[in-house]
């Protein structure tokens, strides 16, 4: 990446590179005059990692001075991360089925609308975001890894403190539900769990590593409408024209 910028600065073109060995946000934009911002660079080499962060995208992506001057985001391989849910088409549905089959697409991040129904033989691990409701909803979710008798696969589950420390609770008191709070003391989470499951992380919401990946994953989510709300707002119109229809036939009888 840096000799990338290198070789453009080499030829005229103003460049520099964003990662772990060297740039820096601050020296990204520079005052024409002064009341006017603009980029001080033609073209900007970001590491994956630096793109991740919260401080990137406010800073930089959040930028008026980039909005406005930005003619083009070119992403290095994006045929390997995909995004897989109801609301894409059926072709671009077919070509990421064909992608993880052939093992082109590296990662897809999906609701429950993929593996439904399919047999991916190629899936090396699982990752959830959040308990799933049911010990069988989970089955059912990391059963999608790995498929072959001959070959190790790895399911991880991220899920927050207190869903955690309800889960031990839970098992204290004979599966019980206990209500919690969820400033719960660190103490309790320590605790061993005597169960089948080789690693348990948890996540920590006052760890700034954390709130970053949270951040990310929302900003990710809230490109694309929330199915559990459009299907809410679906039953309600739904509801709403039948109501309309039972007072028009009424109108009419009368």
């Amino acid at each position: 990446m840096n000799s990338q910028a290198k070789d453009l600065v080499d030829r005229g073109i103003s460049a520099v590179a964003l990662n772990s060995k060297g740039g820096n946000i601050e020296d990204l934009f520079e005052k024409a005059n002064s009341s006017h911002v603009r980029l001080k660079y033609r073209v900007i080499f970001v590491s994956p990692e630096m793109a991740l962060t919260r401080r990137f995208h406010q800073q930089v992506l959040q930028h008026k001075a980039f909005q406005n001057n930005c003619i083009e985001m070119v992403i290095d391989e994006p045929e390997a991360f995909v995004f897989y849910h109801r609301h894409i088409d059926s072709k671009e549905k077919l070509l990421i089925q064909e992608g993880l089959c052939s093992g082109s697409h590296r990662c897809v991040v999906a609701t429950d609308a993929l593996g439904m129904g399919m047999d991916f033989q190629n899936i090396k691990r699982v990752i959830l975001w959040r308990e799933p409701p049911s010990f069988l909803s989970l089955v059912q979710k990391i059963g999608r890894c790995v498929r072959r008798l001959s070959q190790c696969g790895e399911a991880i589950v991220l899920v927050t403190k207190s869903a955690y420390t309800q889960h031990l609770l839970n098992l204290e008191t004979d599966g019980k539900e206990v209500n919690i709070e969820d400033d719960l003391d660190d103490d309790i989470i320590q605790e061993p769990i005597q169960a089948q499951i080789d690693r348990i992380e948890v996540i920590d919401w006052e760890d700034p590593e954390a709130e970053e990946v949270v951040q990310t994953i929302h900003e990710q989510v809230t490109l694309h409408p929330d199915p559990i709300q459009l299907a809410r707002e679906e039953a309600a119109q739904e509801q709403a024209n039948k109501k309309l229809e039972a007072t028009a036939e009424k109108e009419c009888y009368e």
